[in-house]
């Protein structure tokens, strides 16, 4: 069939305008694929954690030291009084400056005196006990003398006995020996069976006269020694104290301090009862209390204030690795550390273990002329750099595993099916020195060139896919 020029333009017309609708509805075919590509890759994407990365640098890790501690005096005087007195009044209390001769707590005088009567009853009944044992041993005199005198005389016959049987002892087997000698050198000659028979019962019956000699000696020497030592414990008993000489030195040293012990009374006696300071300085302990009785303990303990003061800080186990003695400081007195405090330098002049406290050290140092008063309060500040580390990292990128290793995470590009993407790599790490900012690492864990995981938005383990934070 003949198509005419008008319909085949017409149908011309017709096939641009459906193939312009194909490539219109292929169009927005792709770009809904697109825009759909594009908006699961984001909802992907917004799932993964975000994370922030740093470079391993090169760097000093700094050791911040914070102790607390005291202001103390470096001498302190204990002010004792005899136990047992009645206290009436106390004028001081811990803190308080005092004056050389000023008044800290009186003495009741009434029991002051009750108390000095009953010291000199005391005295006078140890001095009749003295006297009566001084006429006993008058009286023994005499007969001491007598036995005195024949412990020396049995002693020395005694010896002499002893001495004269040792020398005939020895005369005895000096003679057996050399009879013994004399016989043995006379052989009889020739073969004679009843001659040589003889001979050598002869030779027996010296040599058992020659033993007998022998243990006479042995025997009379052990009896000298026995002399000597019954001699020598004779004199010894005889010359001995007897129990009243003992008793008698006991009394007299008794009644000496029962003497010392009067005058003093009676020197507060004569003060009143008045008890004051020998030198100035500042109360800081006081162990006496109105209408109680004192004890052997000191009875005012007070600083003396013209010497420096010294801070005593107390240091855990971990800080005193950082403290030596010479190390150079700084102070804050009062009890809290802010910007802008007055920092006074100091020096480490002491340290060592705490009294009574294992793990804990004290630290001490000299205060300059004027600064803190006793009992203040402050902070001790110490700062220390370290070597400098080729790899320090926040601490915050560091991790431990159940084993207590250490470890980080760095970010490497890998090939996925959905393209390159991040990752993070568990990395062992060898931790060097840290603070509570800063770690440094040993070399061969990481370098320069790795970007270390510092933090991230949510949790994430080795291998997993991560973003950085925008």
């Amino acid at each position: 069939m003949h198509i005419g020029s008008g319909q085949k333009g017409r149908f011309v017309s017709m096939k641009k305008i459906q193939n312009g609708r194909i490539l219109a509805a292929l169009g927005v075919f792709l770009a809904v694929m697109l825009f759909c590509t594009l908006l699961s890759k984001a909802i992907y994407a917004s799932g993964l954690p975000q994370v922030e990365t740093q470079n391993a640098k090169t760097m000093t890790i700094s050791h911040e030291v914070q102790a607390t501690g005291m202001v103390k005096p470096t001498r302190e005087l204990a002010l004792c009084v005899q136990e047992g007195l009645q206290v009436e009044e106390v004028f001081v209390m811990p803190g308080d400056r005092v004056e050389e001769g000023q008044l800290l707590f009186t003495l009741d005088t009434g029991y002051l005196q009750e108390r000095i009567g009953e010291k000199e009853l005391e005295i006078k009944k140890r001095e009749l006990q003295i006297a009566t044992l001084q006429g006993n041993l008058d009286l023994a005199g005499e007969a001491k003398n007598r036995q005195m005198q024949r412990a020396l005389e049995d002693g020395a016959l005694t010896l002499v006995e002893a001495q004269k049987r040792l020398e005939r002892a020895l005369q005895d087997e000096e003679y057996a020996e050399r009879e013994l000698s004399l016989y043995v050198s006379d052989t009889p000659e020739g073969d004679d069976e009843e001659v040589w028979k003889s001979w050598e019962e002869g030779r027996k019956e010296l040599d058992r006269r020659l033993l007998e000699a022998r243990r006479e000696r042995e025997d009379a020497e052990a009896g000298q020694a026995e002399a000597y030592l019954q001699a020598g414990r004779g004199l010894e008993d005889n010359f001995s104290l007897e129990n009243a000489d003992a008793e008698l030195g006991v009394e007299q040293m008794e009644v000496s301090g029962l003497r010392e012990e009067l005058a003093k009374l009676r020197s507060i006696l004569q003060q009143e009862g008045k008890i004051c300071a020998a030198e100035e300085g500042t109360v800081t302990q006081v162990h006496v209390r109105p209408g109680e009785k004192t004890t052997d303990s000191a009875a005012v303990i007070y600083a003396d204030t013209s010497s420096l003061l010294q801070f005593e800080a107390v240091l855990d186990k971990e800080q005193k690795k950082y403290v030596e003695p010479g190390a150079q400081g700084s102070l804050v007195l009062g009890n809290f550390v802010t910007q802008g405090s007055k920092k006074i330098p100091v020096t480490v002049d002491f340290l060592g273990e705490a009294d009574g406290t294992p793990g804990r050290f004290t630290a001490r140092m000299f205060l300059p002329a004027g600064s803190g008063s006793i009992g203040q309060g402050g902070t001790f500040l110490l700062q220390v750099q370290s070597e400098r580390f080729p790899y320090c990292i926040s601490m915050n990128a560091l991790h431990q595993d159940e084993y207590q290793r250490s470890f980080v995470y760095v970010l490497e590009e890998t090939d996925t099916v959905l393209g390159r993407e991040l990752v993070a790599r568990k990395r062992m790490v060898e931790v060097m020195d840290f603070n509570g900012k800063e770690a440094a690492v040993a070399p061969g864990g990481i370098d320069e060139t790795d970007e270390v995981i510092t933090g991230a938005t949510a949790d994430f383990g080795d291998g997993d896919v991560v973003r950085r934070k925008e």
